[in-house]
């Protein structure tokens, strides 16, 4: 495992100077299928680590296993956590007044369906009653009325939005494309550098991240979020809390304030 971990510490080194690529990192980290908690290293130190009874019930019934309470983020979950962060250096390139007609008016040629829509939230989920008056209720917003109003429509795209709407989206969409083409290198980057320190973090953070758990707790915990009441040890509560109702009707907190 220490191998395992200064390899992983060697390939960040080589990410933030330069020296590899975050592809070249990414093929040999994250592309051998096997996840560093798969690897016999990994499981051997877990003994370790392991209690002789459930830090949550006090059951002493084997198998005893370590449950994790944080987990590595996604590499796609680092993508969306970073990418705004490159996307303010290049807002305000593009306006709205850049925008052409031109460009309005070829997006709004995707809308070729004319639909009914609510008169006040403009959204096409509307009822129309046979003995009612108002004849119409949308389905939305709960108004009535009696004649709706025509709106442009696409099957893949839904309602035409308004052309001031439509600039300010065409504008969004130019700014991401201008972020990815100058910045998908430092992103990406980033984005492994992260991945590598959240795996490190999940092999060696064993004392703050986990607790010994028997099988039934760690089913309970992962399956339902729900953990044994802490003061009877019978009840099941949601795993923020301390104590049951019973319980705290014998005067015990539901949550501890640390």
């Amino acid at each position: 495992m220490k191998i395992y971990l200064n390899e992983l510490k060697s390939y960040k080194s080589s990410l933030q100077n330069g020296t590899m690529t975050y592809q070249e990192v990414s093929n040999i980290v994250f592309s051998s299928g096997t996840k560093p908690w798969q690897r016999k290293e990994w499981r051997n130190q877990r003994k370790d680590f392991i209690k002789e009874q459930c830090e949550q019930c006090g059951s002493k019934q084997q198998p005893l296993v370590l449950q994790h309470f944080w987990h590595p983020k996604s590499y796609k979950k680092h993508i969306r956590e970073i990418y705004p962060i490159y996307y303010q250096k290049v807002d305000g390139v593009y306006n709205e007044n850049e925008i052409s007609d031109k460009e309005i008016q070829d997006v709004l040629k995707l809308f070729t369906e004319t639909r009914d829509a609510c008169p006040s939230c403009q959204k096409i989920s509307i009822n129309e009653r046979k003995t009612m008056t108002p004849k119409y209720r949308c389905g939305r917003c709960k108004i009535e009325f009696d004649k709706p109003i025509k709106l442009k429509f696409s099957t893949q795209h839904g309602v035409a939005p308004h052309p001031d709407e439509l600039r300010k989206k065409l504008v969004r969409e130019k700014t991401q494309l201008l972020a990815w083409e100058k910045y998908e290198v430092e992103i990406k980057t980033e984005a492994v550098i992260r991945s590598i320190d959240d795996s490190i973090r999940y092999l060696t953070n064993w004392e703050e991240d986990t607790k010994t758990f028997c099988k039934r707790c760690a089913f309970l915990w992962d399956k339902y979020r729900k953990k044994p009441c802490k003061v009877c040890g019978e009840k099941l509560v949601s795993t923020l809390m301390h104590a049951c109702y019973k319980c705290q009707q014998e005067g015990h907190p539901g949550v501890l304030i640390e």
